[in-house]
């Protein structure tokens, strides 16, 4: 609902005067500005509120000074759920709208034509019908009552806010510079973003679609050379950890495979222009381990998780705490904003983290689609019949444009038909045409969930971790998250630790690595593999659980279920354990070391890279010549990593020389093996895992391709071979492009003297402030240097410069870090007695969407490790009288 005119002249007289203070203050006055128009609405928020729908008199929500986290205490759920709505909808209401939309295809109506392409996805992919279904299901299953129940009254919190803000002057500043109202919120919109959510933490389809051209284009053994930088663990995530550059698993599709491959035509290049494509990333993760007493002084176990995310402004993550005294229950933790409930947390019995499973749970499927003699459209399947393709017009309203733009959804039994979407171009064979289809776990119809998974909602599996007391509770409540994998770690106050995989897996006779054909009945899926049979373990012999995106079992222990091949290495998870056997040989263990391990800068595979130069940098050197004008200059870049230690830190300069070297040794190699820069730009990392964004299977893998070729590994041989040079004469030239690069970039000419911190800046983008224009400048959050790259603890991914993907604004810095990072940290440490148990938490950048907030952006150094991200942070989950009374929900008479 657009604003009227001239309904804001107060609130920009407010800001204006923020923005003349700003400048005395020698501050940034459009920041300021914007401040001070979101001040002046929040000065409408009133202390006590008067609402109909609460069951108890009162419900307070309190703030935490130090974290920003907000407190809701009631004395039942449903009043404990309508305040978190309420608590979200305070802090995030411009964020929960945004959230809706993407999800229902309608963000365009709010932002404009900028949008357009992302409402043409979710409308594409179907996040809202998918929804609708499982609000359905919830609806007609009678063992749903409580969710149901629950669902409506955590949306009547947000709607109430809405309801009491509902003057233009009263709103976030968003709507204020958009002229919008929000509309108010329905249960189905929780549903329909978990399913955009769950969606876009699924990539396996995205790495079919680039080595499908590959195959089509380029000699198997260099596809197979590339393939071979997938390293993971051969280890259980309970066992011990082993060699991180074990033999790569290789793909070989059938002649017929390759050929439907040729005969789709299909050319990915019109993806670098393609609005999901953002930009060639370093990969990322997320890190998680859990402790047991035998480490520990207090003799009860740690947990930590620190979920990493591409940052955005404000956090998918909402620090909240739910005291509920009827059924004394004190949880705090990660809610997701649009959702009830958390899903990392403490309840005072269990604690509970997760890491991104990396499951292959969705496929590409070519399709041969033809014409009957009435005009429909038929798809070849599986049985030899031809059945028609199912089709809907979606219609997709534009912000300041009168007509809404029609779209045309087709979709087979196995998915949507999304080559058009993705700027894929097909040929036509034989009377008819190659498309392809998307079979998603997270995209599975109403009756998968109703018939196949017990009608198992999301939703109601957090609700069932709210209440969850000991491990079998935990499963109960892990095995009703259904289209989303991750790996759940688990801890409890009797002592027990644990790990269980979510989410399901289809059932395959093999694993591809590449589309498959739709009519062909043996690339069929053929069911899901049980809950029991995924992945769990309880109370390892020794003694700690690690996870960190890599493989959760090991290759030779004879099971026949297939998760695939999408694992990221080892490294952060052997670093953890380094970390943790290290501190334990010198005494027991505490939750400050955990807090410490989050912020660890060191780098396993920038350690070996020293090491290497120590062994070998003799020979990269003498492969040049004396003759060459930056034959020196590259000496000293070998000499400089030799005495280096792998740590990460924003004052390193040999970090500099690491990451520029890695990248142009990968650039030069692909450049040689591949028949265009343009390809070999993609298969280096053409995006980062986000909403939309495109991304393969080398993107997060950059460092374990490195090594492969750094140390003469067979697997790597046909990619050298291609380059025709010896592997030191390759790593001399690597170093050349690298101090031509950084030199020419920082216009500092002496290696010794660049800087990590210099050449990877952060920062923390709102959805309003992407680009170069005054709203990045209003509203972004500007980070400065930090440490840490893909593979250290304190993970910082980043998105390389890259000159030959067309279409794409360039970083500003050679090593922006805009890819993951930790979004969120939580350490528990139990105690016999809840009370005296600790958890430490924050959320960055900080906990309220609203700039105005001394918490929008308090915790925006997370990245930084700097002392202002210390122990002080930790609570006890006990209310303290020191907290700020933020707002009291008040039941209002009849």
């Amino acid at each position: 609902m657009p604003a009227p005119r001239g309904y804001c002249g107060p609130i920009v007289a407010a800001a204006l005067v923020a923005g003349i203070a700003a400048v005395a203050a020698g501050c940034n006055p459009l920041a300021a500005f914007v401040a001070g128009i979101d001040w002046a609405a929040t000065r409408s928020d009133k202390a006590t509120v008067l609402v109909a729908s609460l069951k108890s008199e009162t419900v307070e929500i309190y703030r935490d000074p130090a974290t920003g986290m907000l407190h809701i205490i009631a004395d039942n759920e449903h009043d404990a759920v309508f305040g978190q709505g309420y608590a979200q909808a305070h802090d995030r209401l411009f964020q929960l709208d945004v959230l809706r939309r993407a999800a229902a295809g309608t963000l365009a109506e709010l932002v404009g034509e900028a949008a357009v392409p992302l409402d043409k996805w979710s409308r594409t992919v179907g996040y809202s019908p998918r929804g609708d279904e499982d609000w359905e299901i919830v609806l007609e299953t009678d063992d749903k009552a409580d969710i149901r129940r629950y669902l409506r009254a955590f949306m009547d919190g947000i709607n109430a806010y809405i309801k009491e803000h509902s003057a233009f002057w009263q709103l976030p500043v968003e709507y204020v510079l958009l002229r919008e109202k929000p509309q108010l919120f329905e249960p189905r919109d929780t549903l329909r973003f978990m399913r955009l959510h769950a969606t876009a933490m699924n990539k396996g389809w995205q790495n079919e679609l680039l080595f499908a051209e590959l195959f089509a284009k380029v000699d198997p053994q260099i596809v197979n050379a590339l393939r071979s930088a997938v390293a993971y663990d051969s280890e259980n995530l309970a066992g011990g950890m082993g060699s991180t550059l074990q033999k790569a698993h290789e793909v070989n599709p059938t002649t017929d495979l390759v050929q439907s491959f040729k005969d789709m035509g299909w050319d990915t290049k019109e993806l670098d222009a393609n609005p999901f494509v953002a930009g060639a990333t370093e990969g990322g993760g997320s890190n998680a381990w859990v402790i047991s007493g035998r480490y520990t002084a207090s003799g009860k176990p740690i947990l930590a998780n620190d979920p990493h995310l591409p940052f955005t402004l404000p956090s998918i993550w909402h620090s909240t705490r739910l005291t509920i005294k009827d059924i004394d229950l004190d949880q705090m933790g990660l809610a997701c904003p649009l959702v009830p409930y958390m899903v990392v947390s403490y309840n005072g019995h269990i604690a509970f983290g997760a890491t991104l499973a990396r499951i292959d749970a969705d496929d590409v499927f070519i399709e041969k689609i033809s014409q009957a003699p009435d005009g429909t459209k038929l798809y070849l399947d599986s049985d030899g019949a031809k059945k028609p393709v199912e089709s809907r017009t979606e219609y997709i309203r534009v912000k300041g444009v009168n007509e809404a733009i029609p779209l045309t959804v087709e979709e087979t039994r196995r998915g949507p038909l999304v080559c058009g979407m993705l700027n894929i171009a097909a040929n036509v064979t034989g009377g008819e045409e190659m498309d392809c289809s998307l079979s998603s776990l997270s995209l599975q119809k109403k009756a998968v969930i109703r018939d196949a998974w017990g009608a198992s909602i999301p939703s109601d599996a957090l609700r069932t971790l709210t209440h969850a007391k000991d491990y079998a509770g935990f499963r109960r409540g892990v095995e009703g998250i259904v289209t989303c994998n991750m790996n759940m770690v688990f801890s409890d106050k009797n002592g027990d630790i644990g790990y269980q995989m979510c989410g399901r897996s289809p059932v395959r006779t093999e694993i591809l690595d590449t589309p498959r054909e739709g009519w062909n009945p043996a690339h069929q899926w053929l069911g899901w593999v049980p809950f029991d049979r995924m992945p769990h373990a309880l109370n390892p012999e020794r003694g700690y659980i690690v996870s960190a995106n890599q493989k959760p079992y090991p290759d030779a222990d004879g099971t026949d279920v297939l998760l695939g091949n999408l694992w990221q290495h080892g490294w952060r998870a052997k670093r953890v354990e380094e970390l943790l056997l290290g501190a334990a040989a010198a005494g027991k263990l505490t939750l400050a070391d955990s807090v410490r391990w989050q912020r660890d800068l060191t780098s396993i595979p920038a350690r070996t890279f020293a090491a290497a130069a120590r062994e070998a940098g003799d020979s990269w050197v003498s492969s040049g010549t004396p003759a060459d004008p930056n034959h020196g200059q590259i000496r000293a870049m070998v000499e400089i990593v030799r005495s280096w230690n792998g740590s990460m830190t924003v004052e390193s300069s040999a970090a500099v020389v690491y990451a520029s070297v890695k990248e142009h040794l990968l650039r030069n190699l692909l450049h040689a093996a591949l028949p265009d820069k343009s390809m070999a730009s993609r298969v280096l990392g053409i995006g980062q895992l986000s909403v939309g964004k495109l991304s393969n299977d080398l993107d997060g893998r950059h460092s374990a391709f490195f090594l492969r070729v750094l140390s003469g590994d067979p697997s790597a041989g046909p990619l050298v071979a291609a380059a025709g040079k010896p592997v030191p004469r390759l790593v001399y030239e690597a170093f050349g492009s690298a101090y031509a690069a950084v030199s020419a970039h920082t216009g500092e000419r002496a290696p010794g003297k660049w800087r990590w911190g210099a050449v990877h800046p952060a920062s923390f983008v709102h959805p309003l402030g992407k680009g170069d224009g005054v709203l990045s400048r209003l509203f972004n959050v500007n980070v400065g240097p930090v440490p840490g790259d893909a593979d250290t603890l304190n993970l910082a991914a980043y998105i390389m410069q890259d000159e030959d993907i067309a279409g794409l604004p360039k970083p500003k810095a050679l090593y922006q870090q805009r890819g993951f990072a930790a979004s969120a940290r939580l350490v528990v440490e139990h105690a016999a007695k809840a009370h005296e148990s600790e958890c430490y938490h924050l959320v960055a950048p900080g906990n309220s969407g609203r700039p105005s907030s001394p918490h929008f952006s308090d915790k925006a150094d997370v990245l930084t490790c700097s002392e202002r991200e210390g122990i002080d942070h930790t609570t006890r989950p006990t209310y303290d009288a020191e907290k700020r009374l933020e707002i009291l929900l008040t039941r209002q008479a009849p």
